[in-house]
């Protein structure tokens, strides 16, 4: 019988049929989980396909509407790139619909956005405040580079400064980004 949350006791007394050995410190370490982690890569893959793909049907005319609003209410691209990190450190190219002017870190550099920042355009602020802007990230999902559920892909320049100051920022990259 299979449950799909046991219980931690059942897990305890299980150790051994997943490869755990305890050291002289009596700390665990886990031992062969190859197999275990590539059945659970793949099951997470097609759900992220199959959720990605699905969200893509039932949002694209919302995405249709917003790349319109985009378009009509200011100039520029409908969609921004930027490079972000994902698992390993692996640079990728991250989209999202444009909530900001053209050009708006040519006077500074890679900064993150504040709440009333003068650079978003009106429709921008819409969708950064319902998080709409983050659908073309799908797209993403699509190509593999993101995951449905995972830490949230950080610029190359701010993980930068964000690892030099939270030792453990780095843990973010042992996972697909999200």
């Amino acid at each position: 019988q299979s449950e799909l949350f046991p219980d931690f006791r059942d897990l305890q007394e299980d150790q051994a049929a997943f490869g755990r050995t305890a050291d002289s410190r009596g700390a665990t370490r886990l031992g062969n989980l190859a197999a275990a982690g590539h059945s659970y890569d793949i099951l997470k893959r097609c759900f992220d396909l199959i959720g990605a793909l699905g969200l893509l049907a039932l949002l694209s005319p919302l995405m249709i509407f917003i790349a319109v609003a985009i378009r009509v209410s200011s100039p520029g691209s409908i969609v921004f790139k930027q490079r972000r990190l994902t698992k390993g450190g692996k640079v990728f190219t991250m989209f999202k619909f444009r909530t900001m002017k053209i050009n708006a870190e040519s006077d500074t550099g890679a900064v993150w956005a504040s709440m009333a920042d003068p650079r978003v355009t009106r429709v921008g602020r819409y969708l950064r405040m319902w998080r709409l802007d983050e659908l073309p990230q799908l797209i993403n999902v699509l190509r593999g580079e993101m995951s449905l559920i995972g830490p949230r892909p950080e610029r190359p320049e701010i993980a930068t400064n964000l690892s030099r100051d939270l030792p453990s920022f780095n843990h973010r990259l042992a996972v697909k980004a999200g």
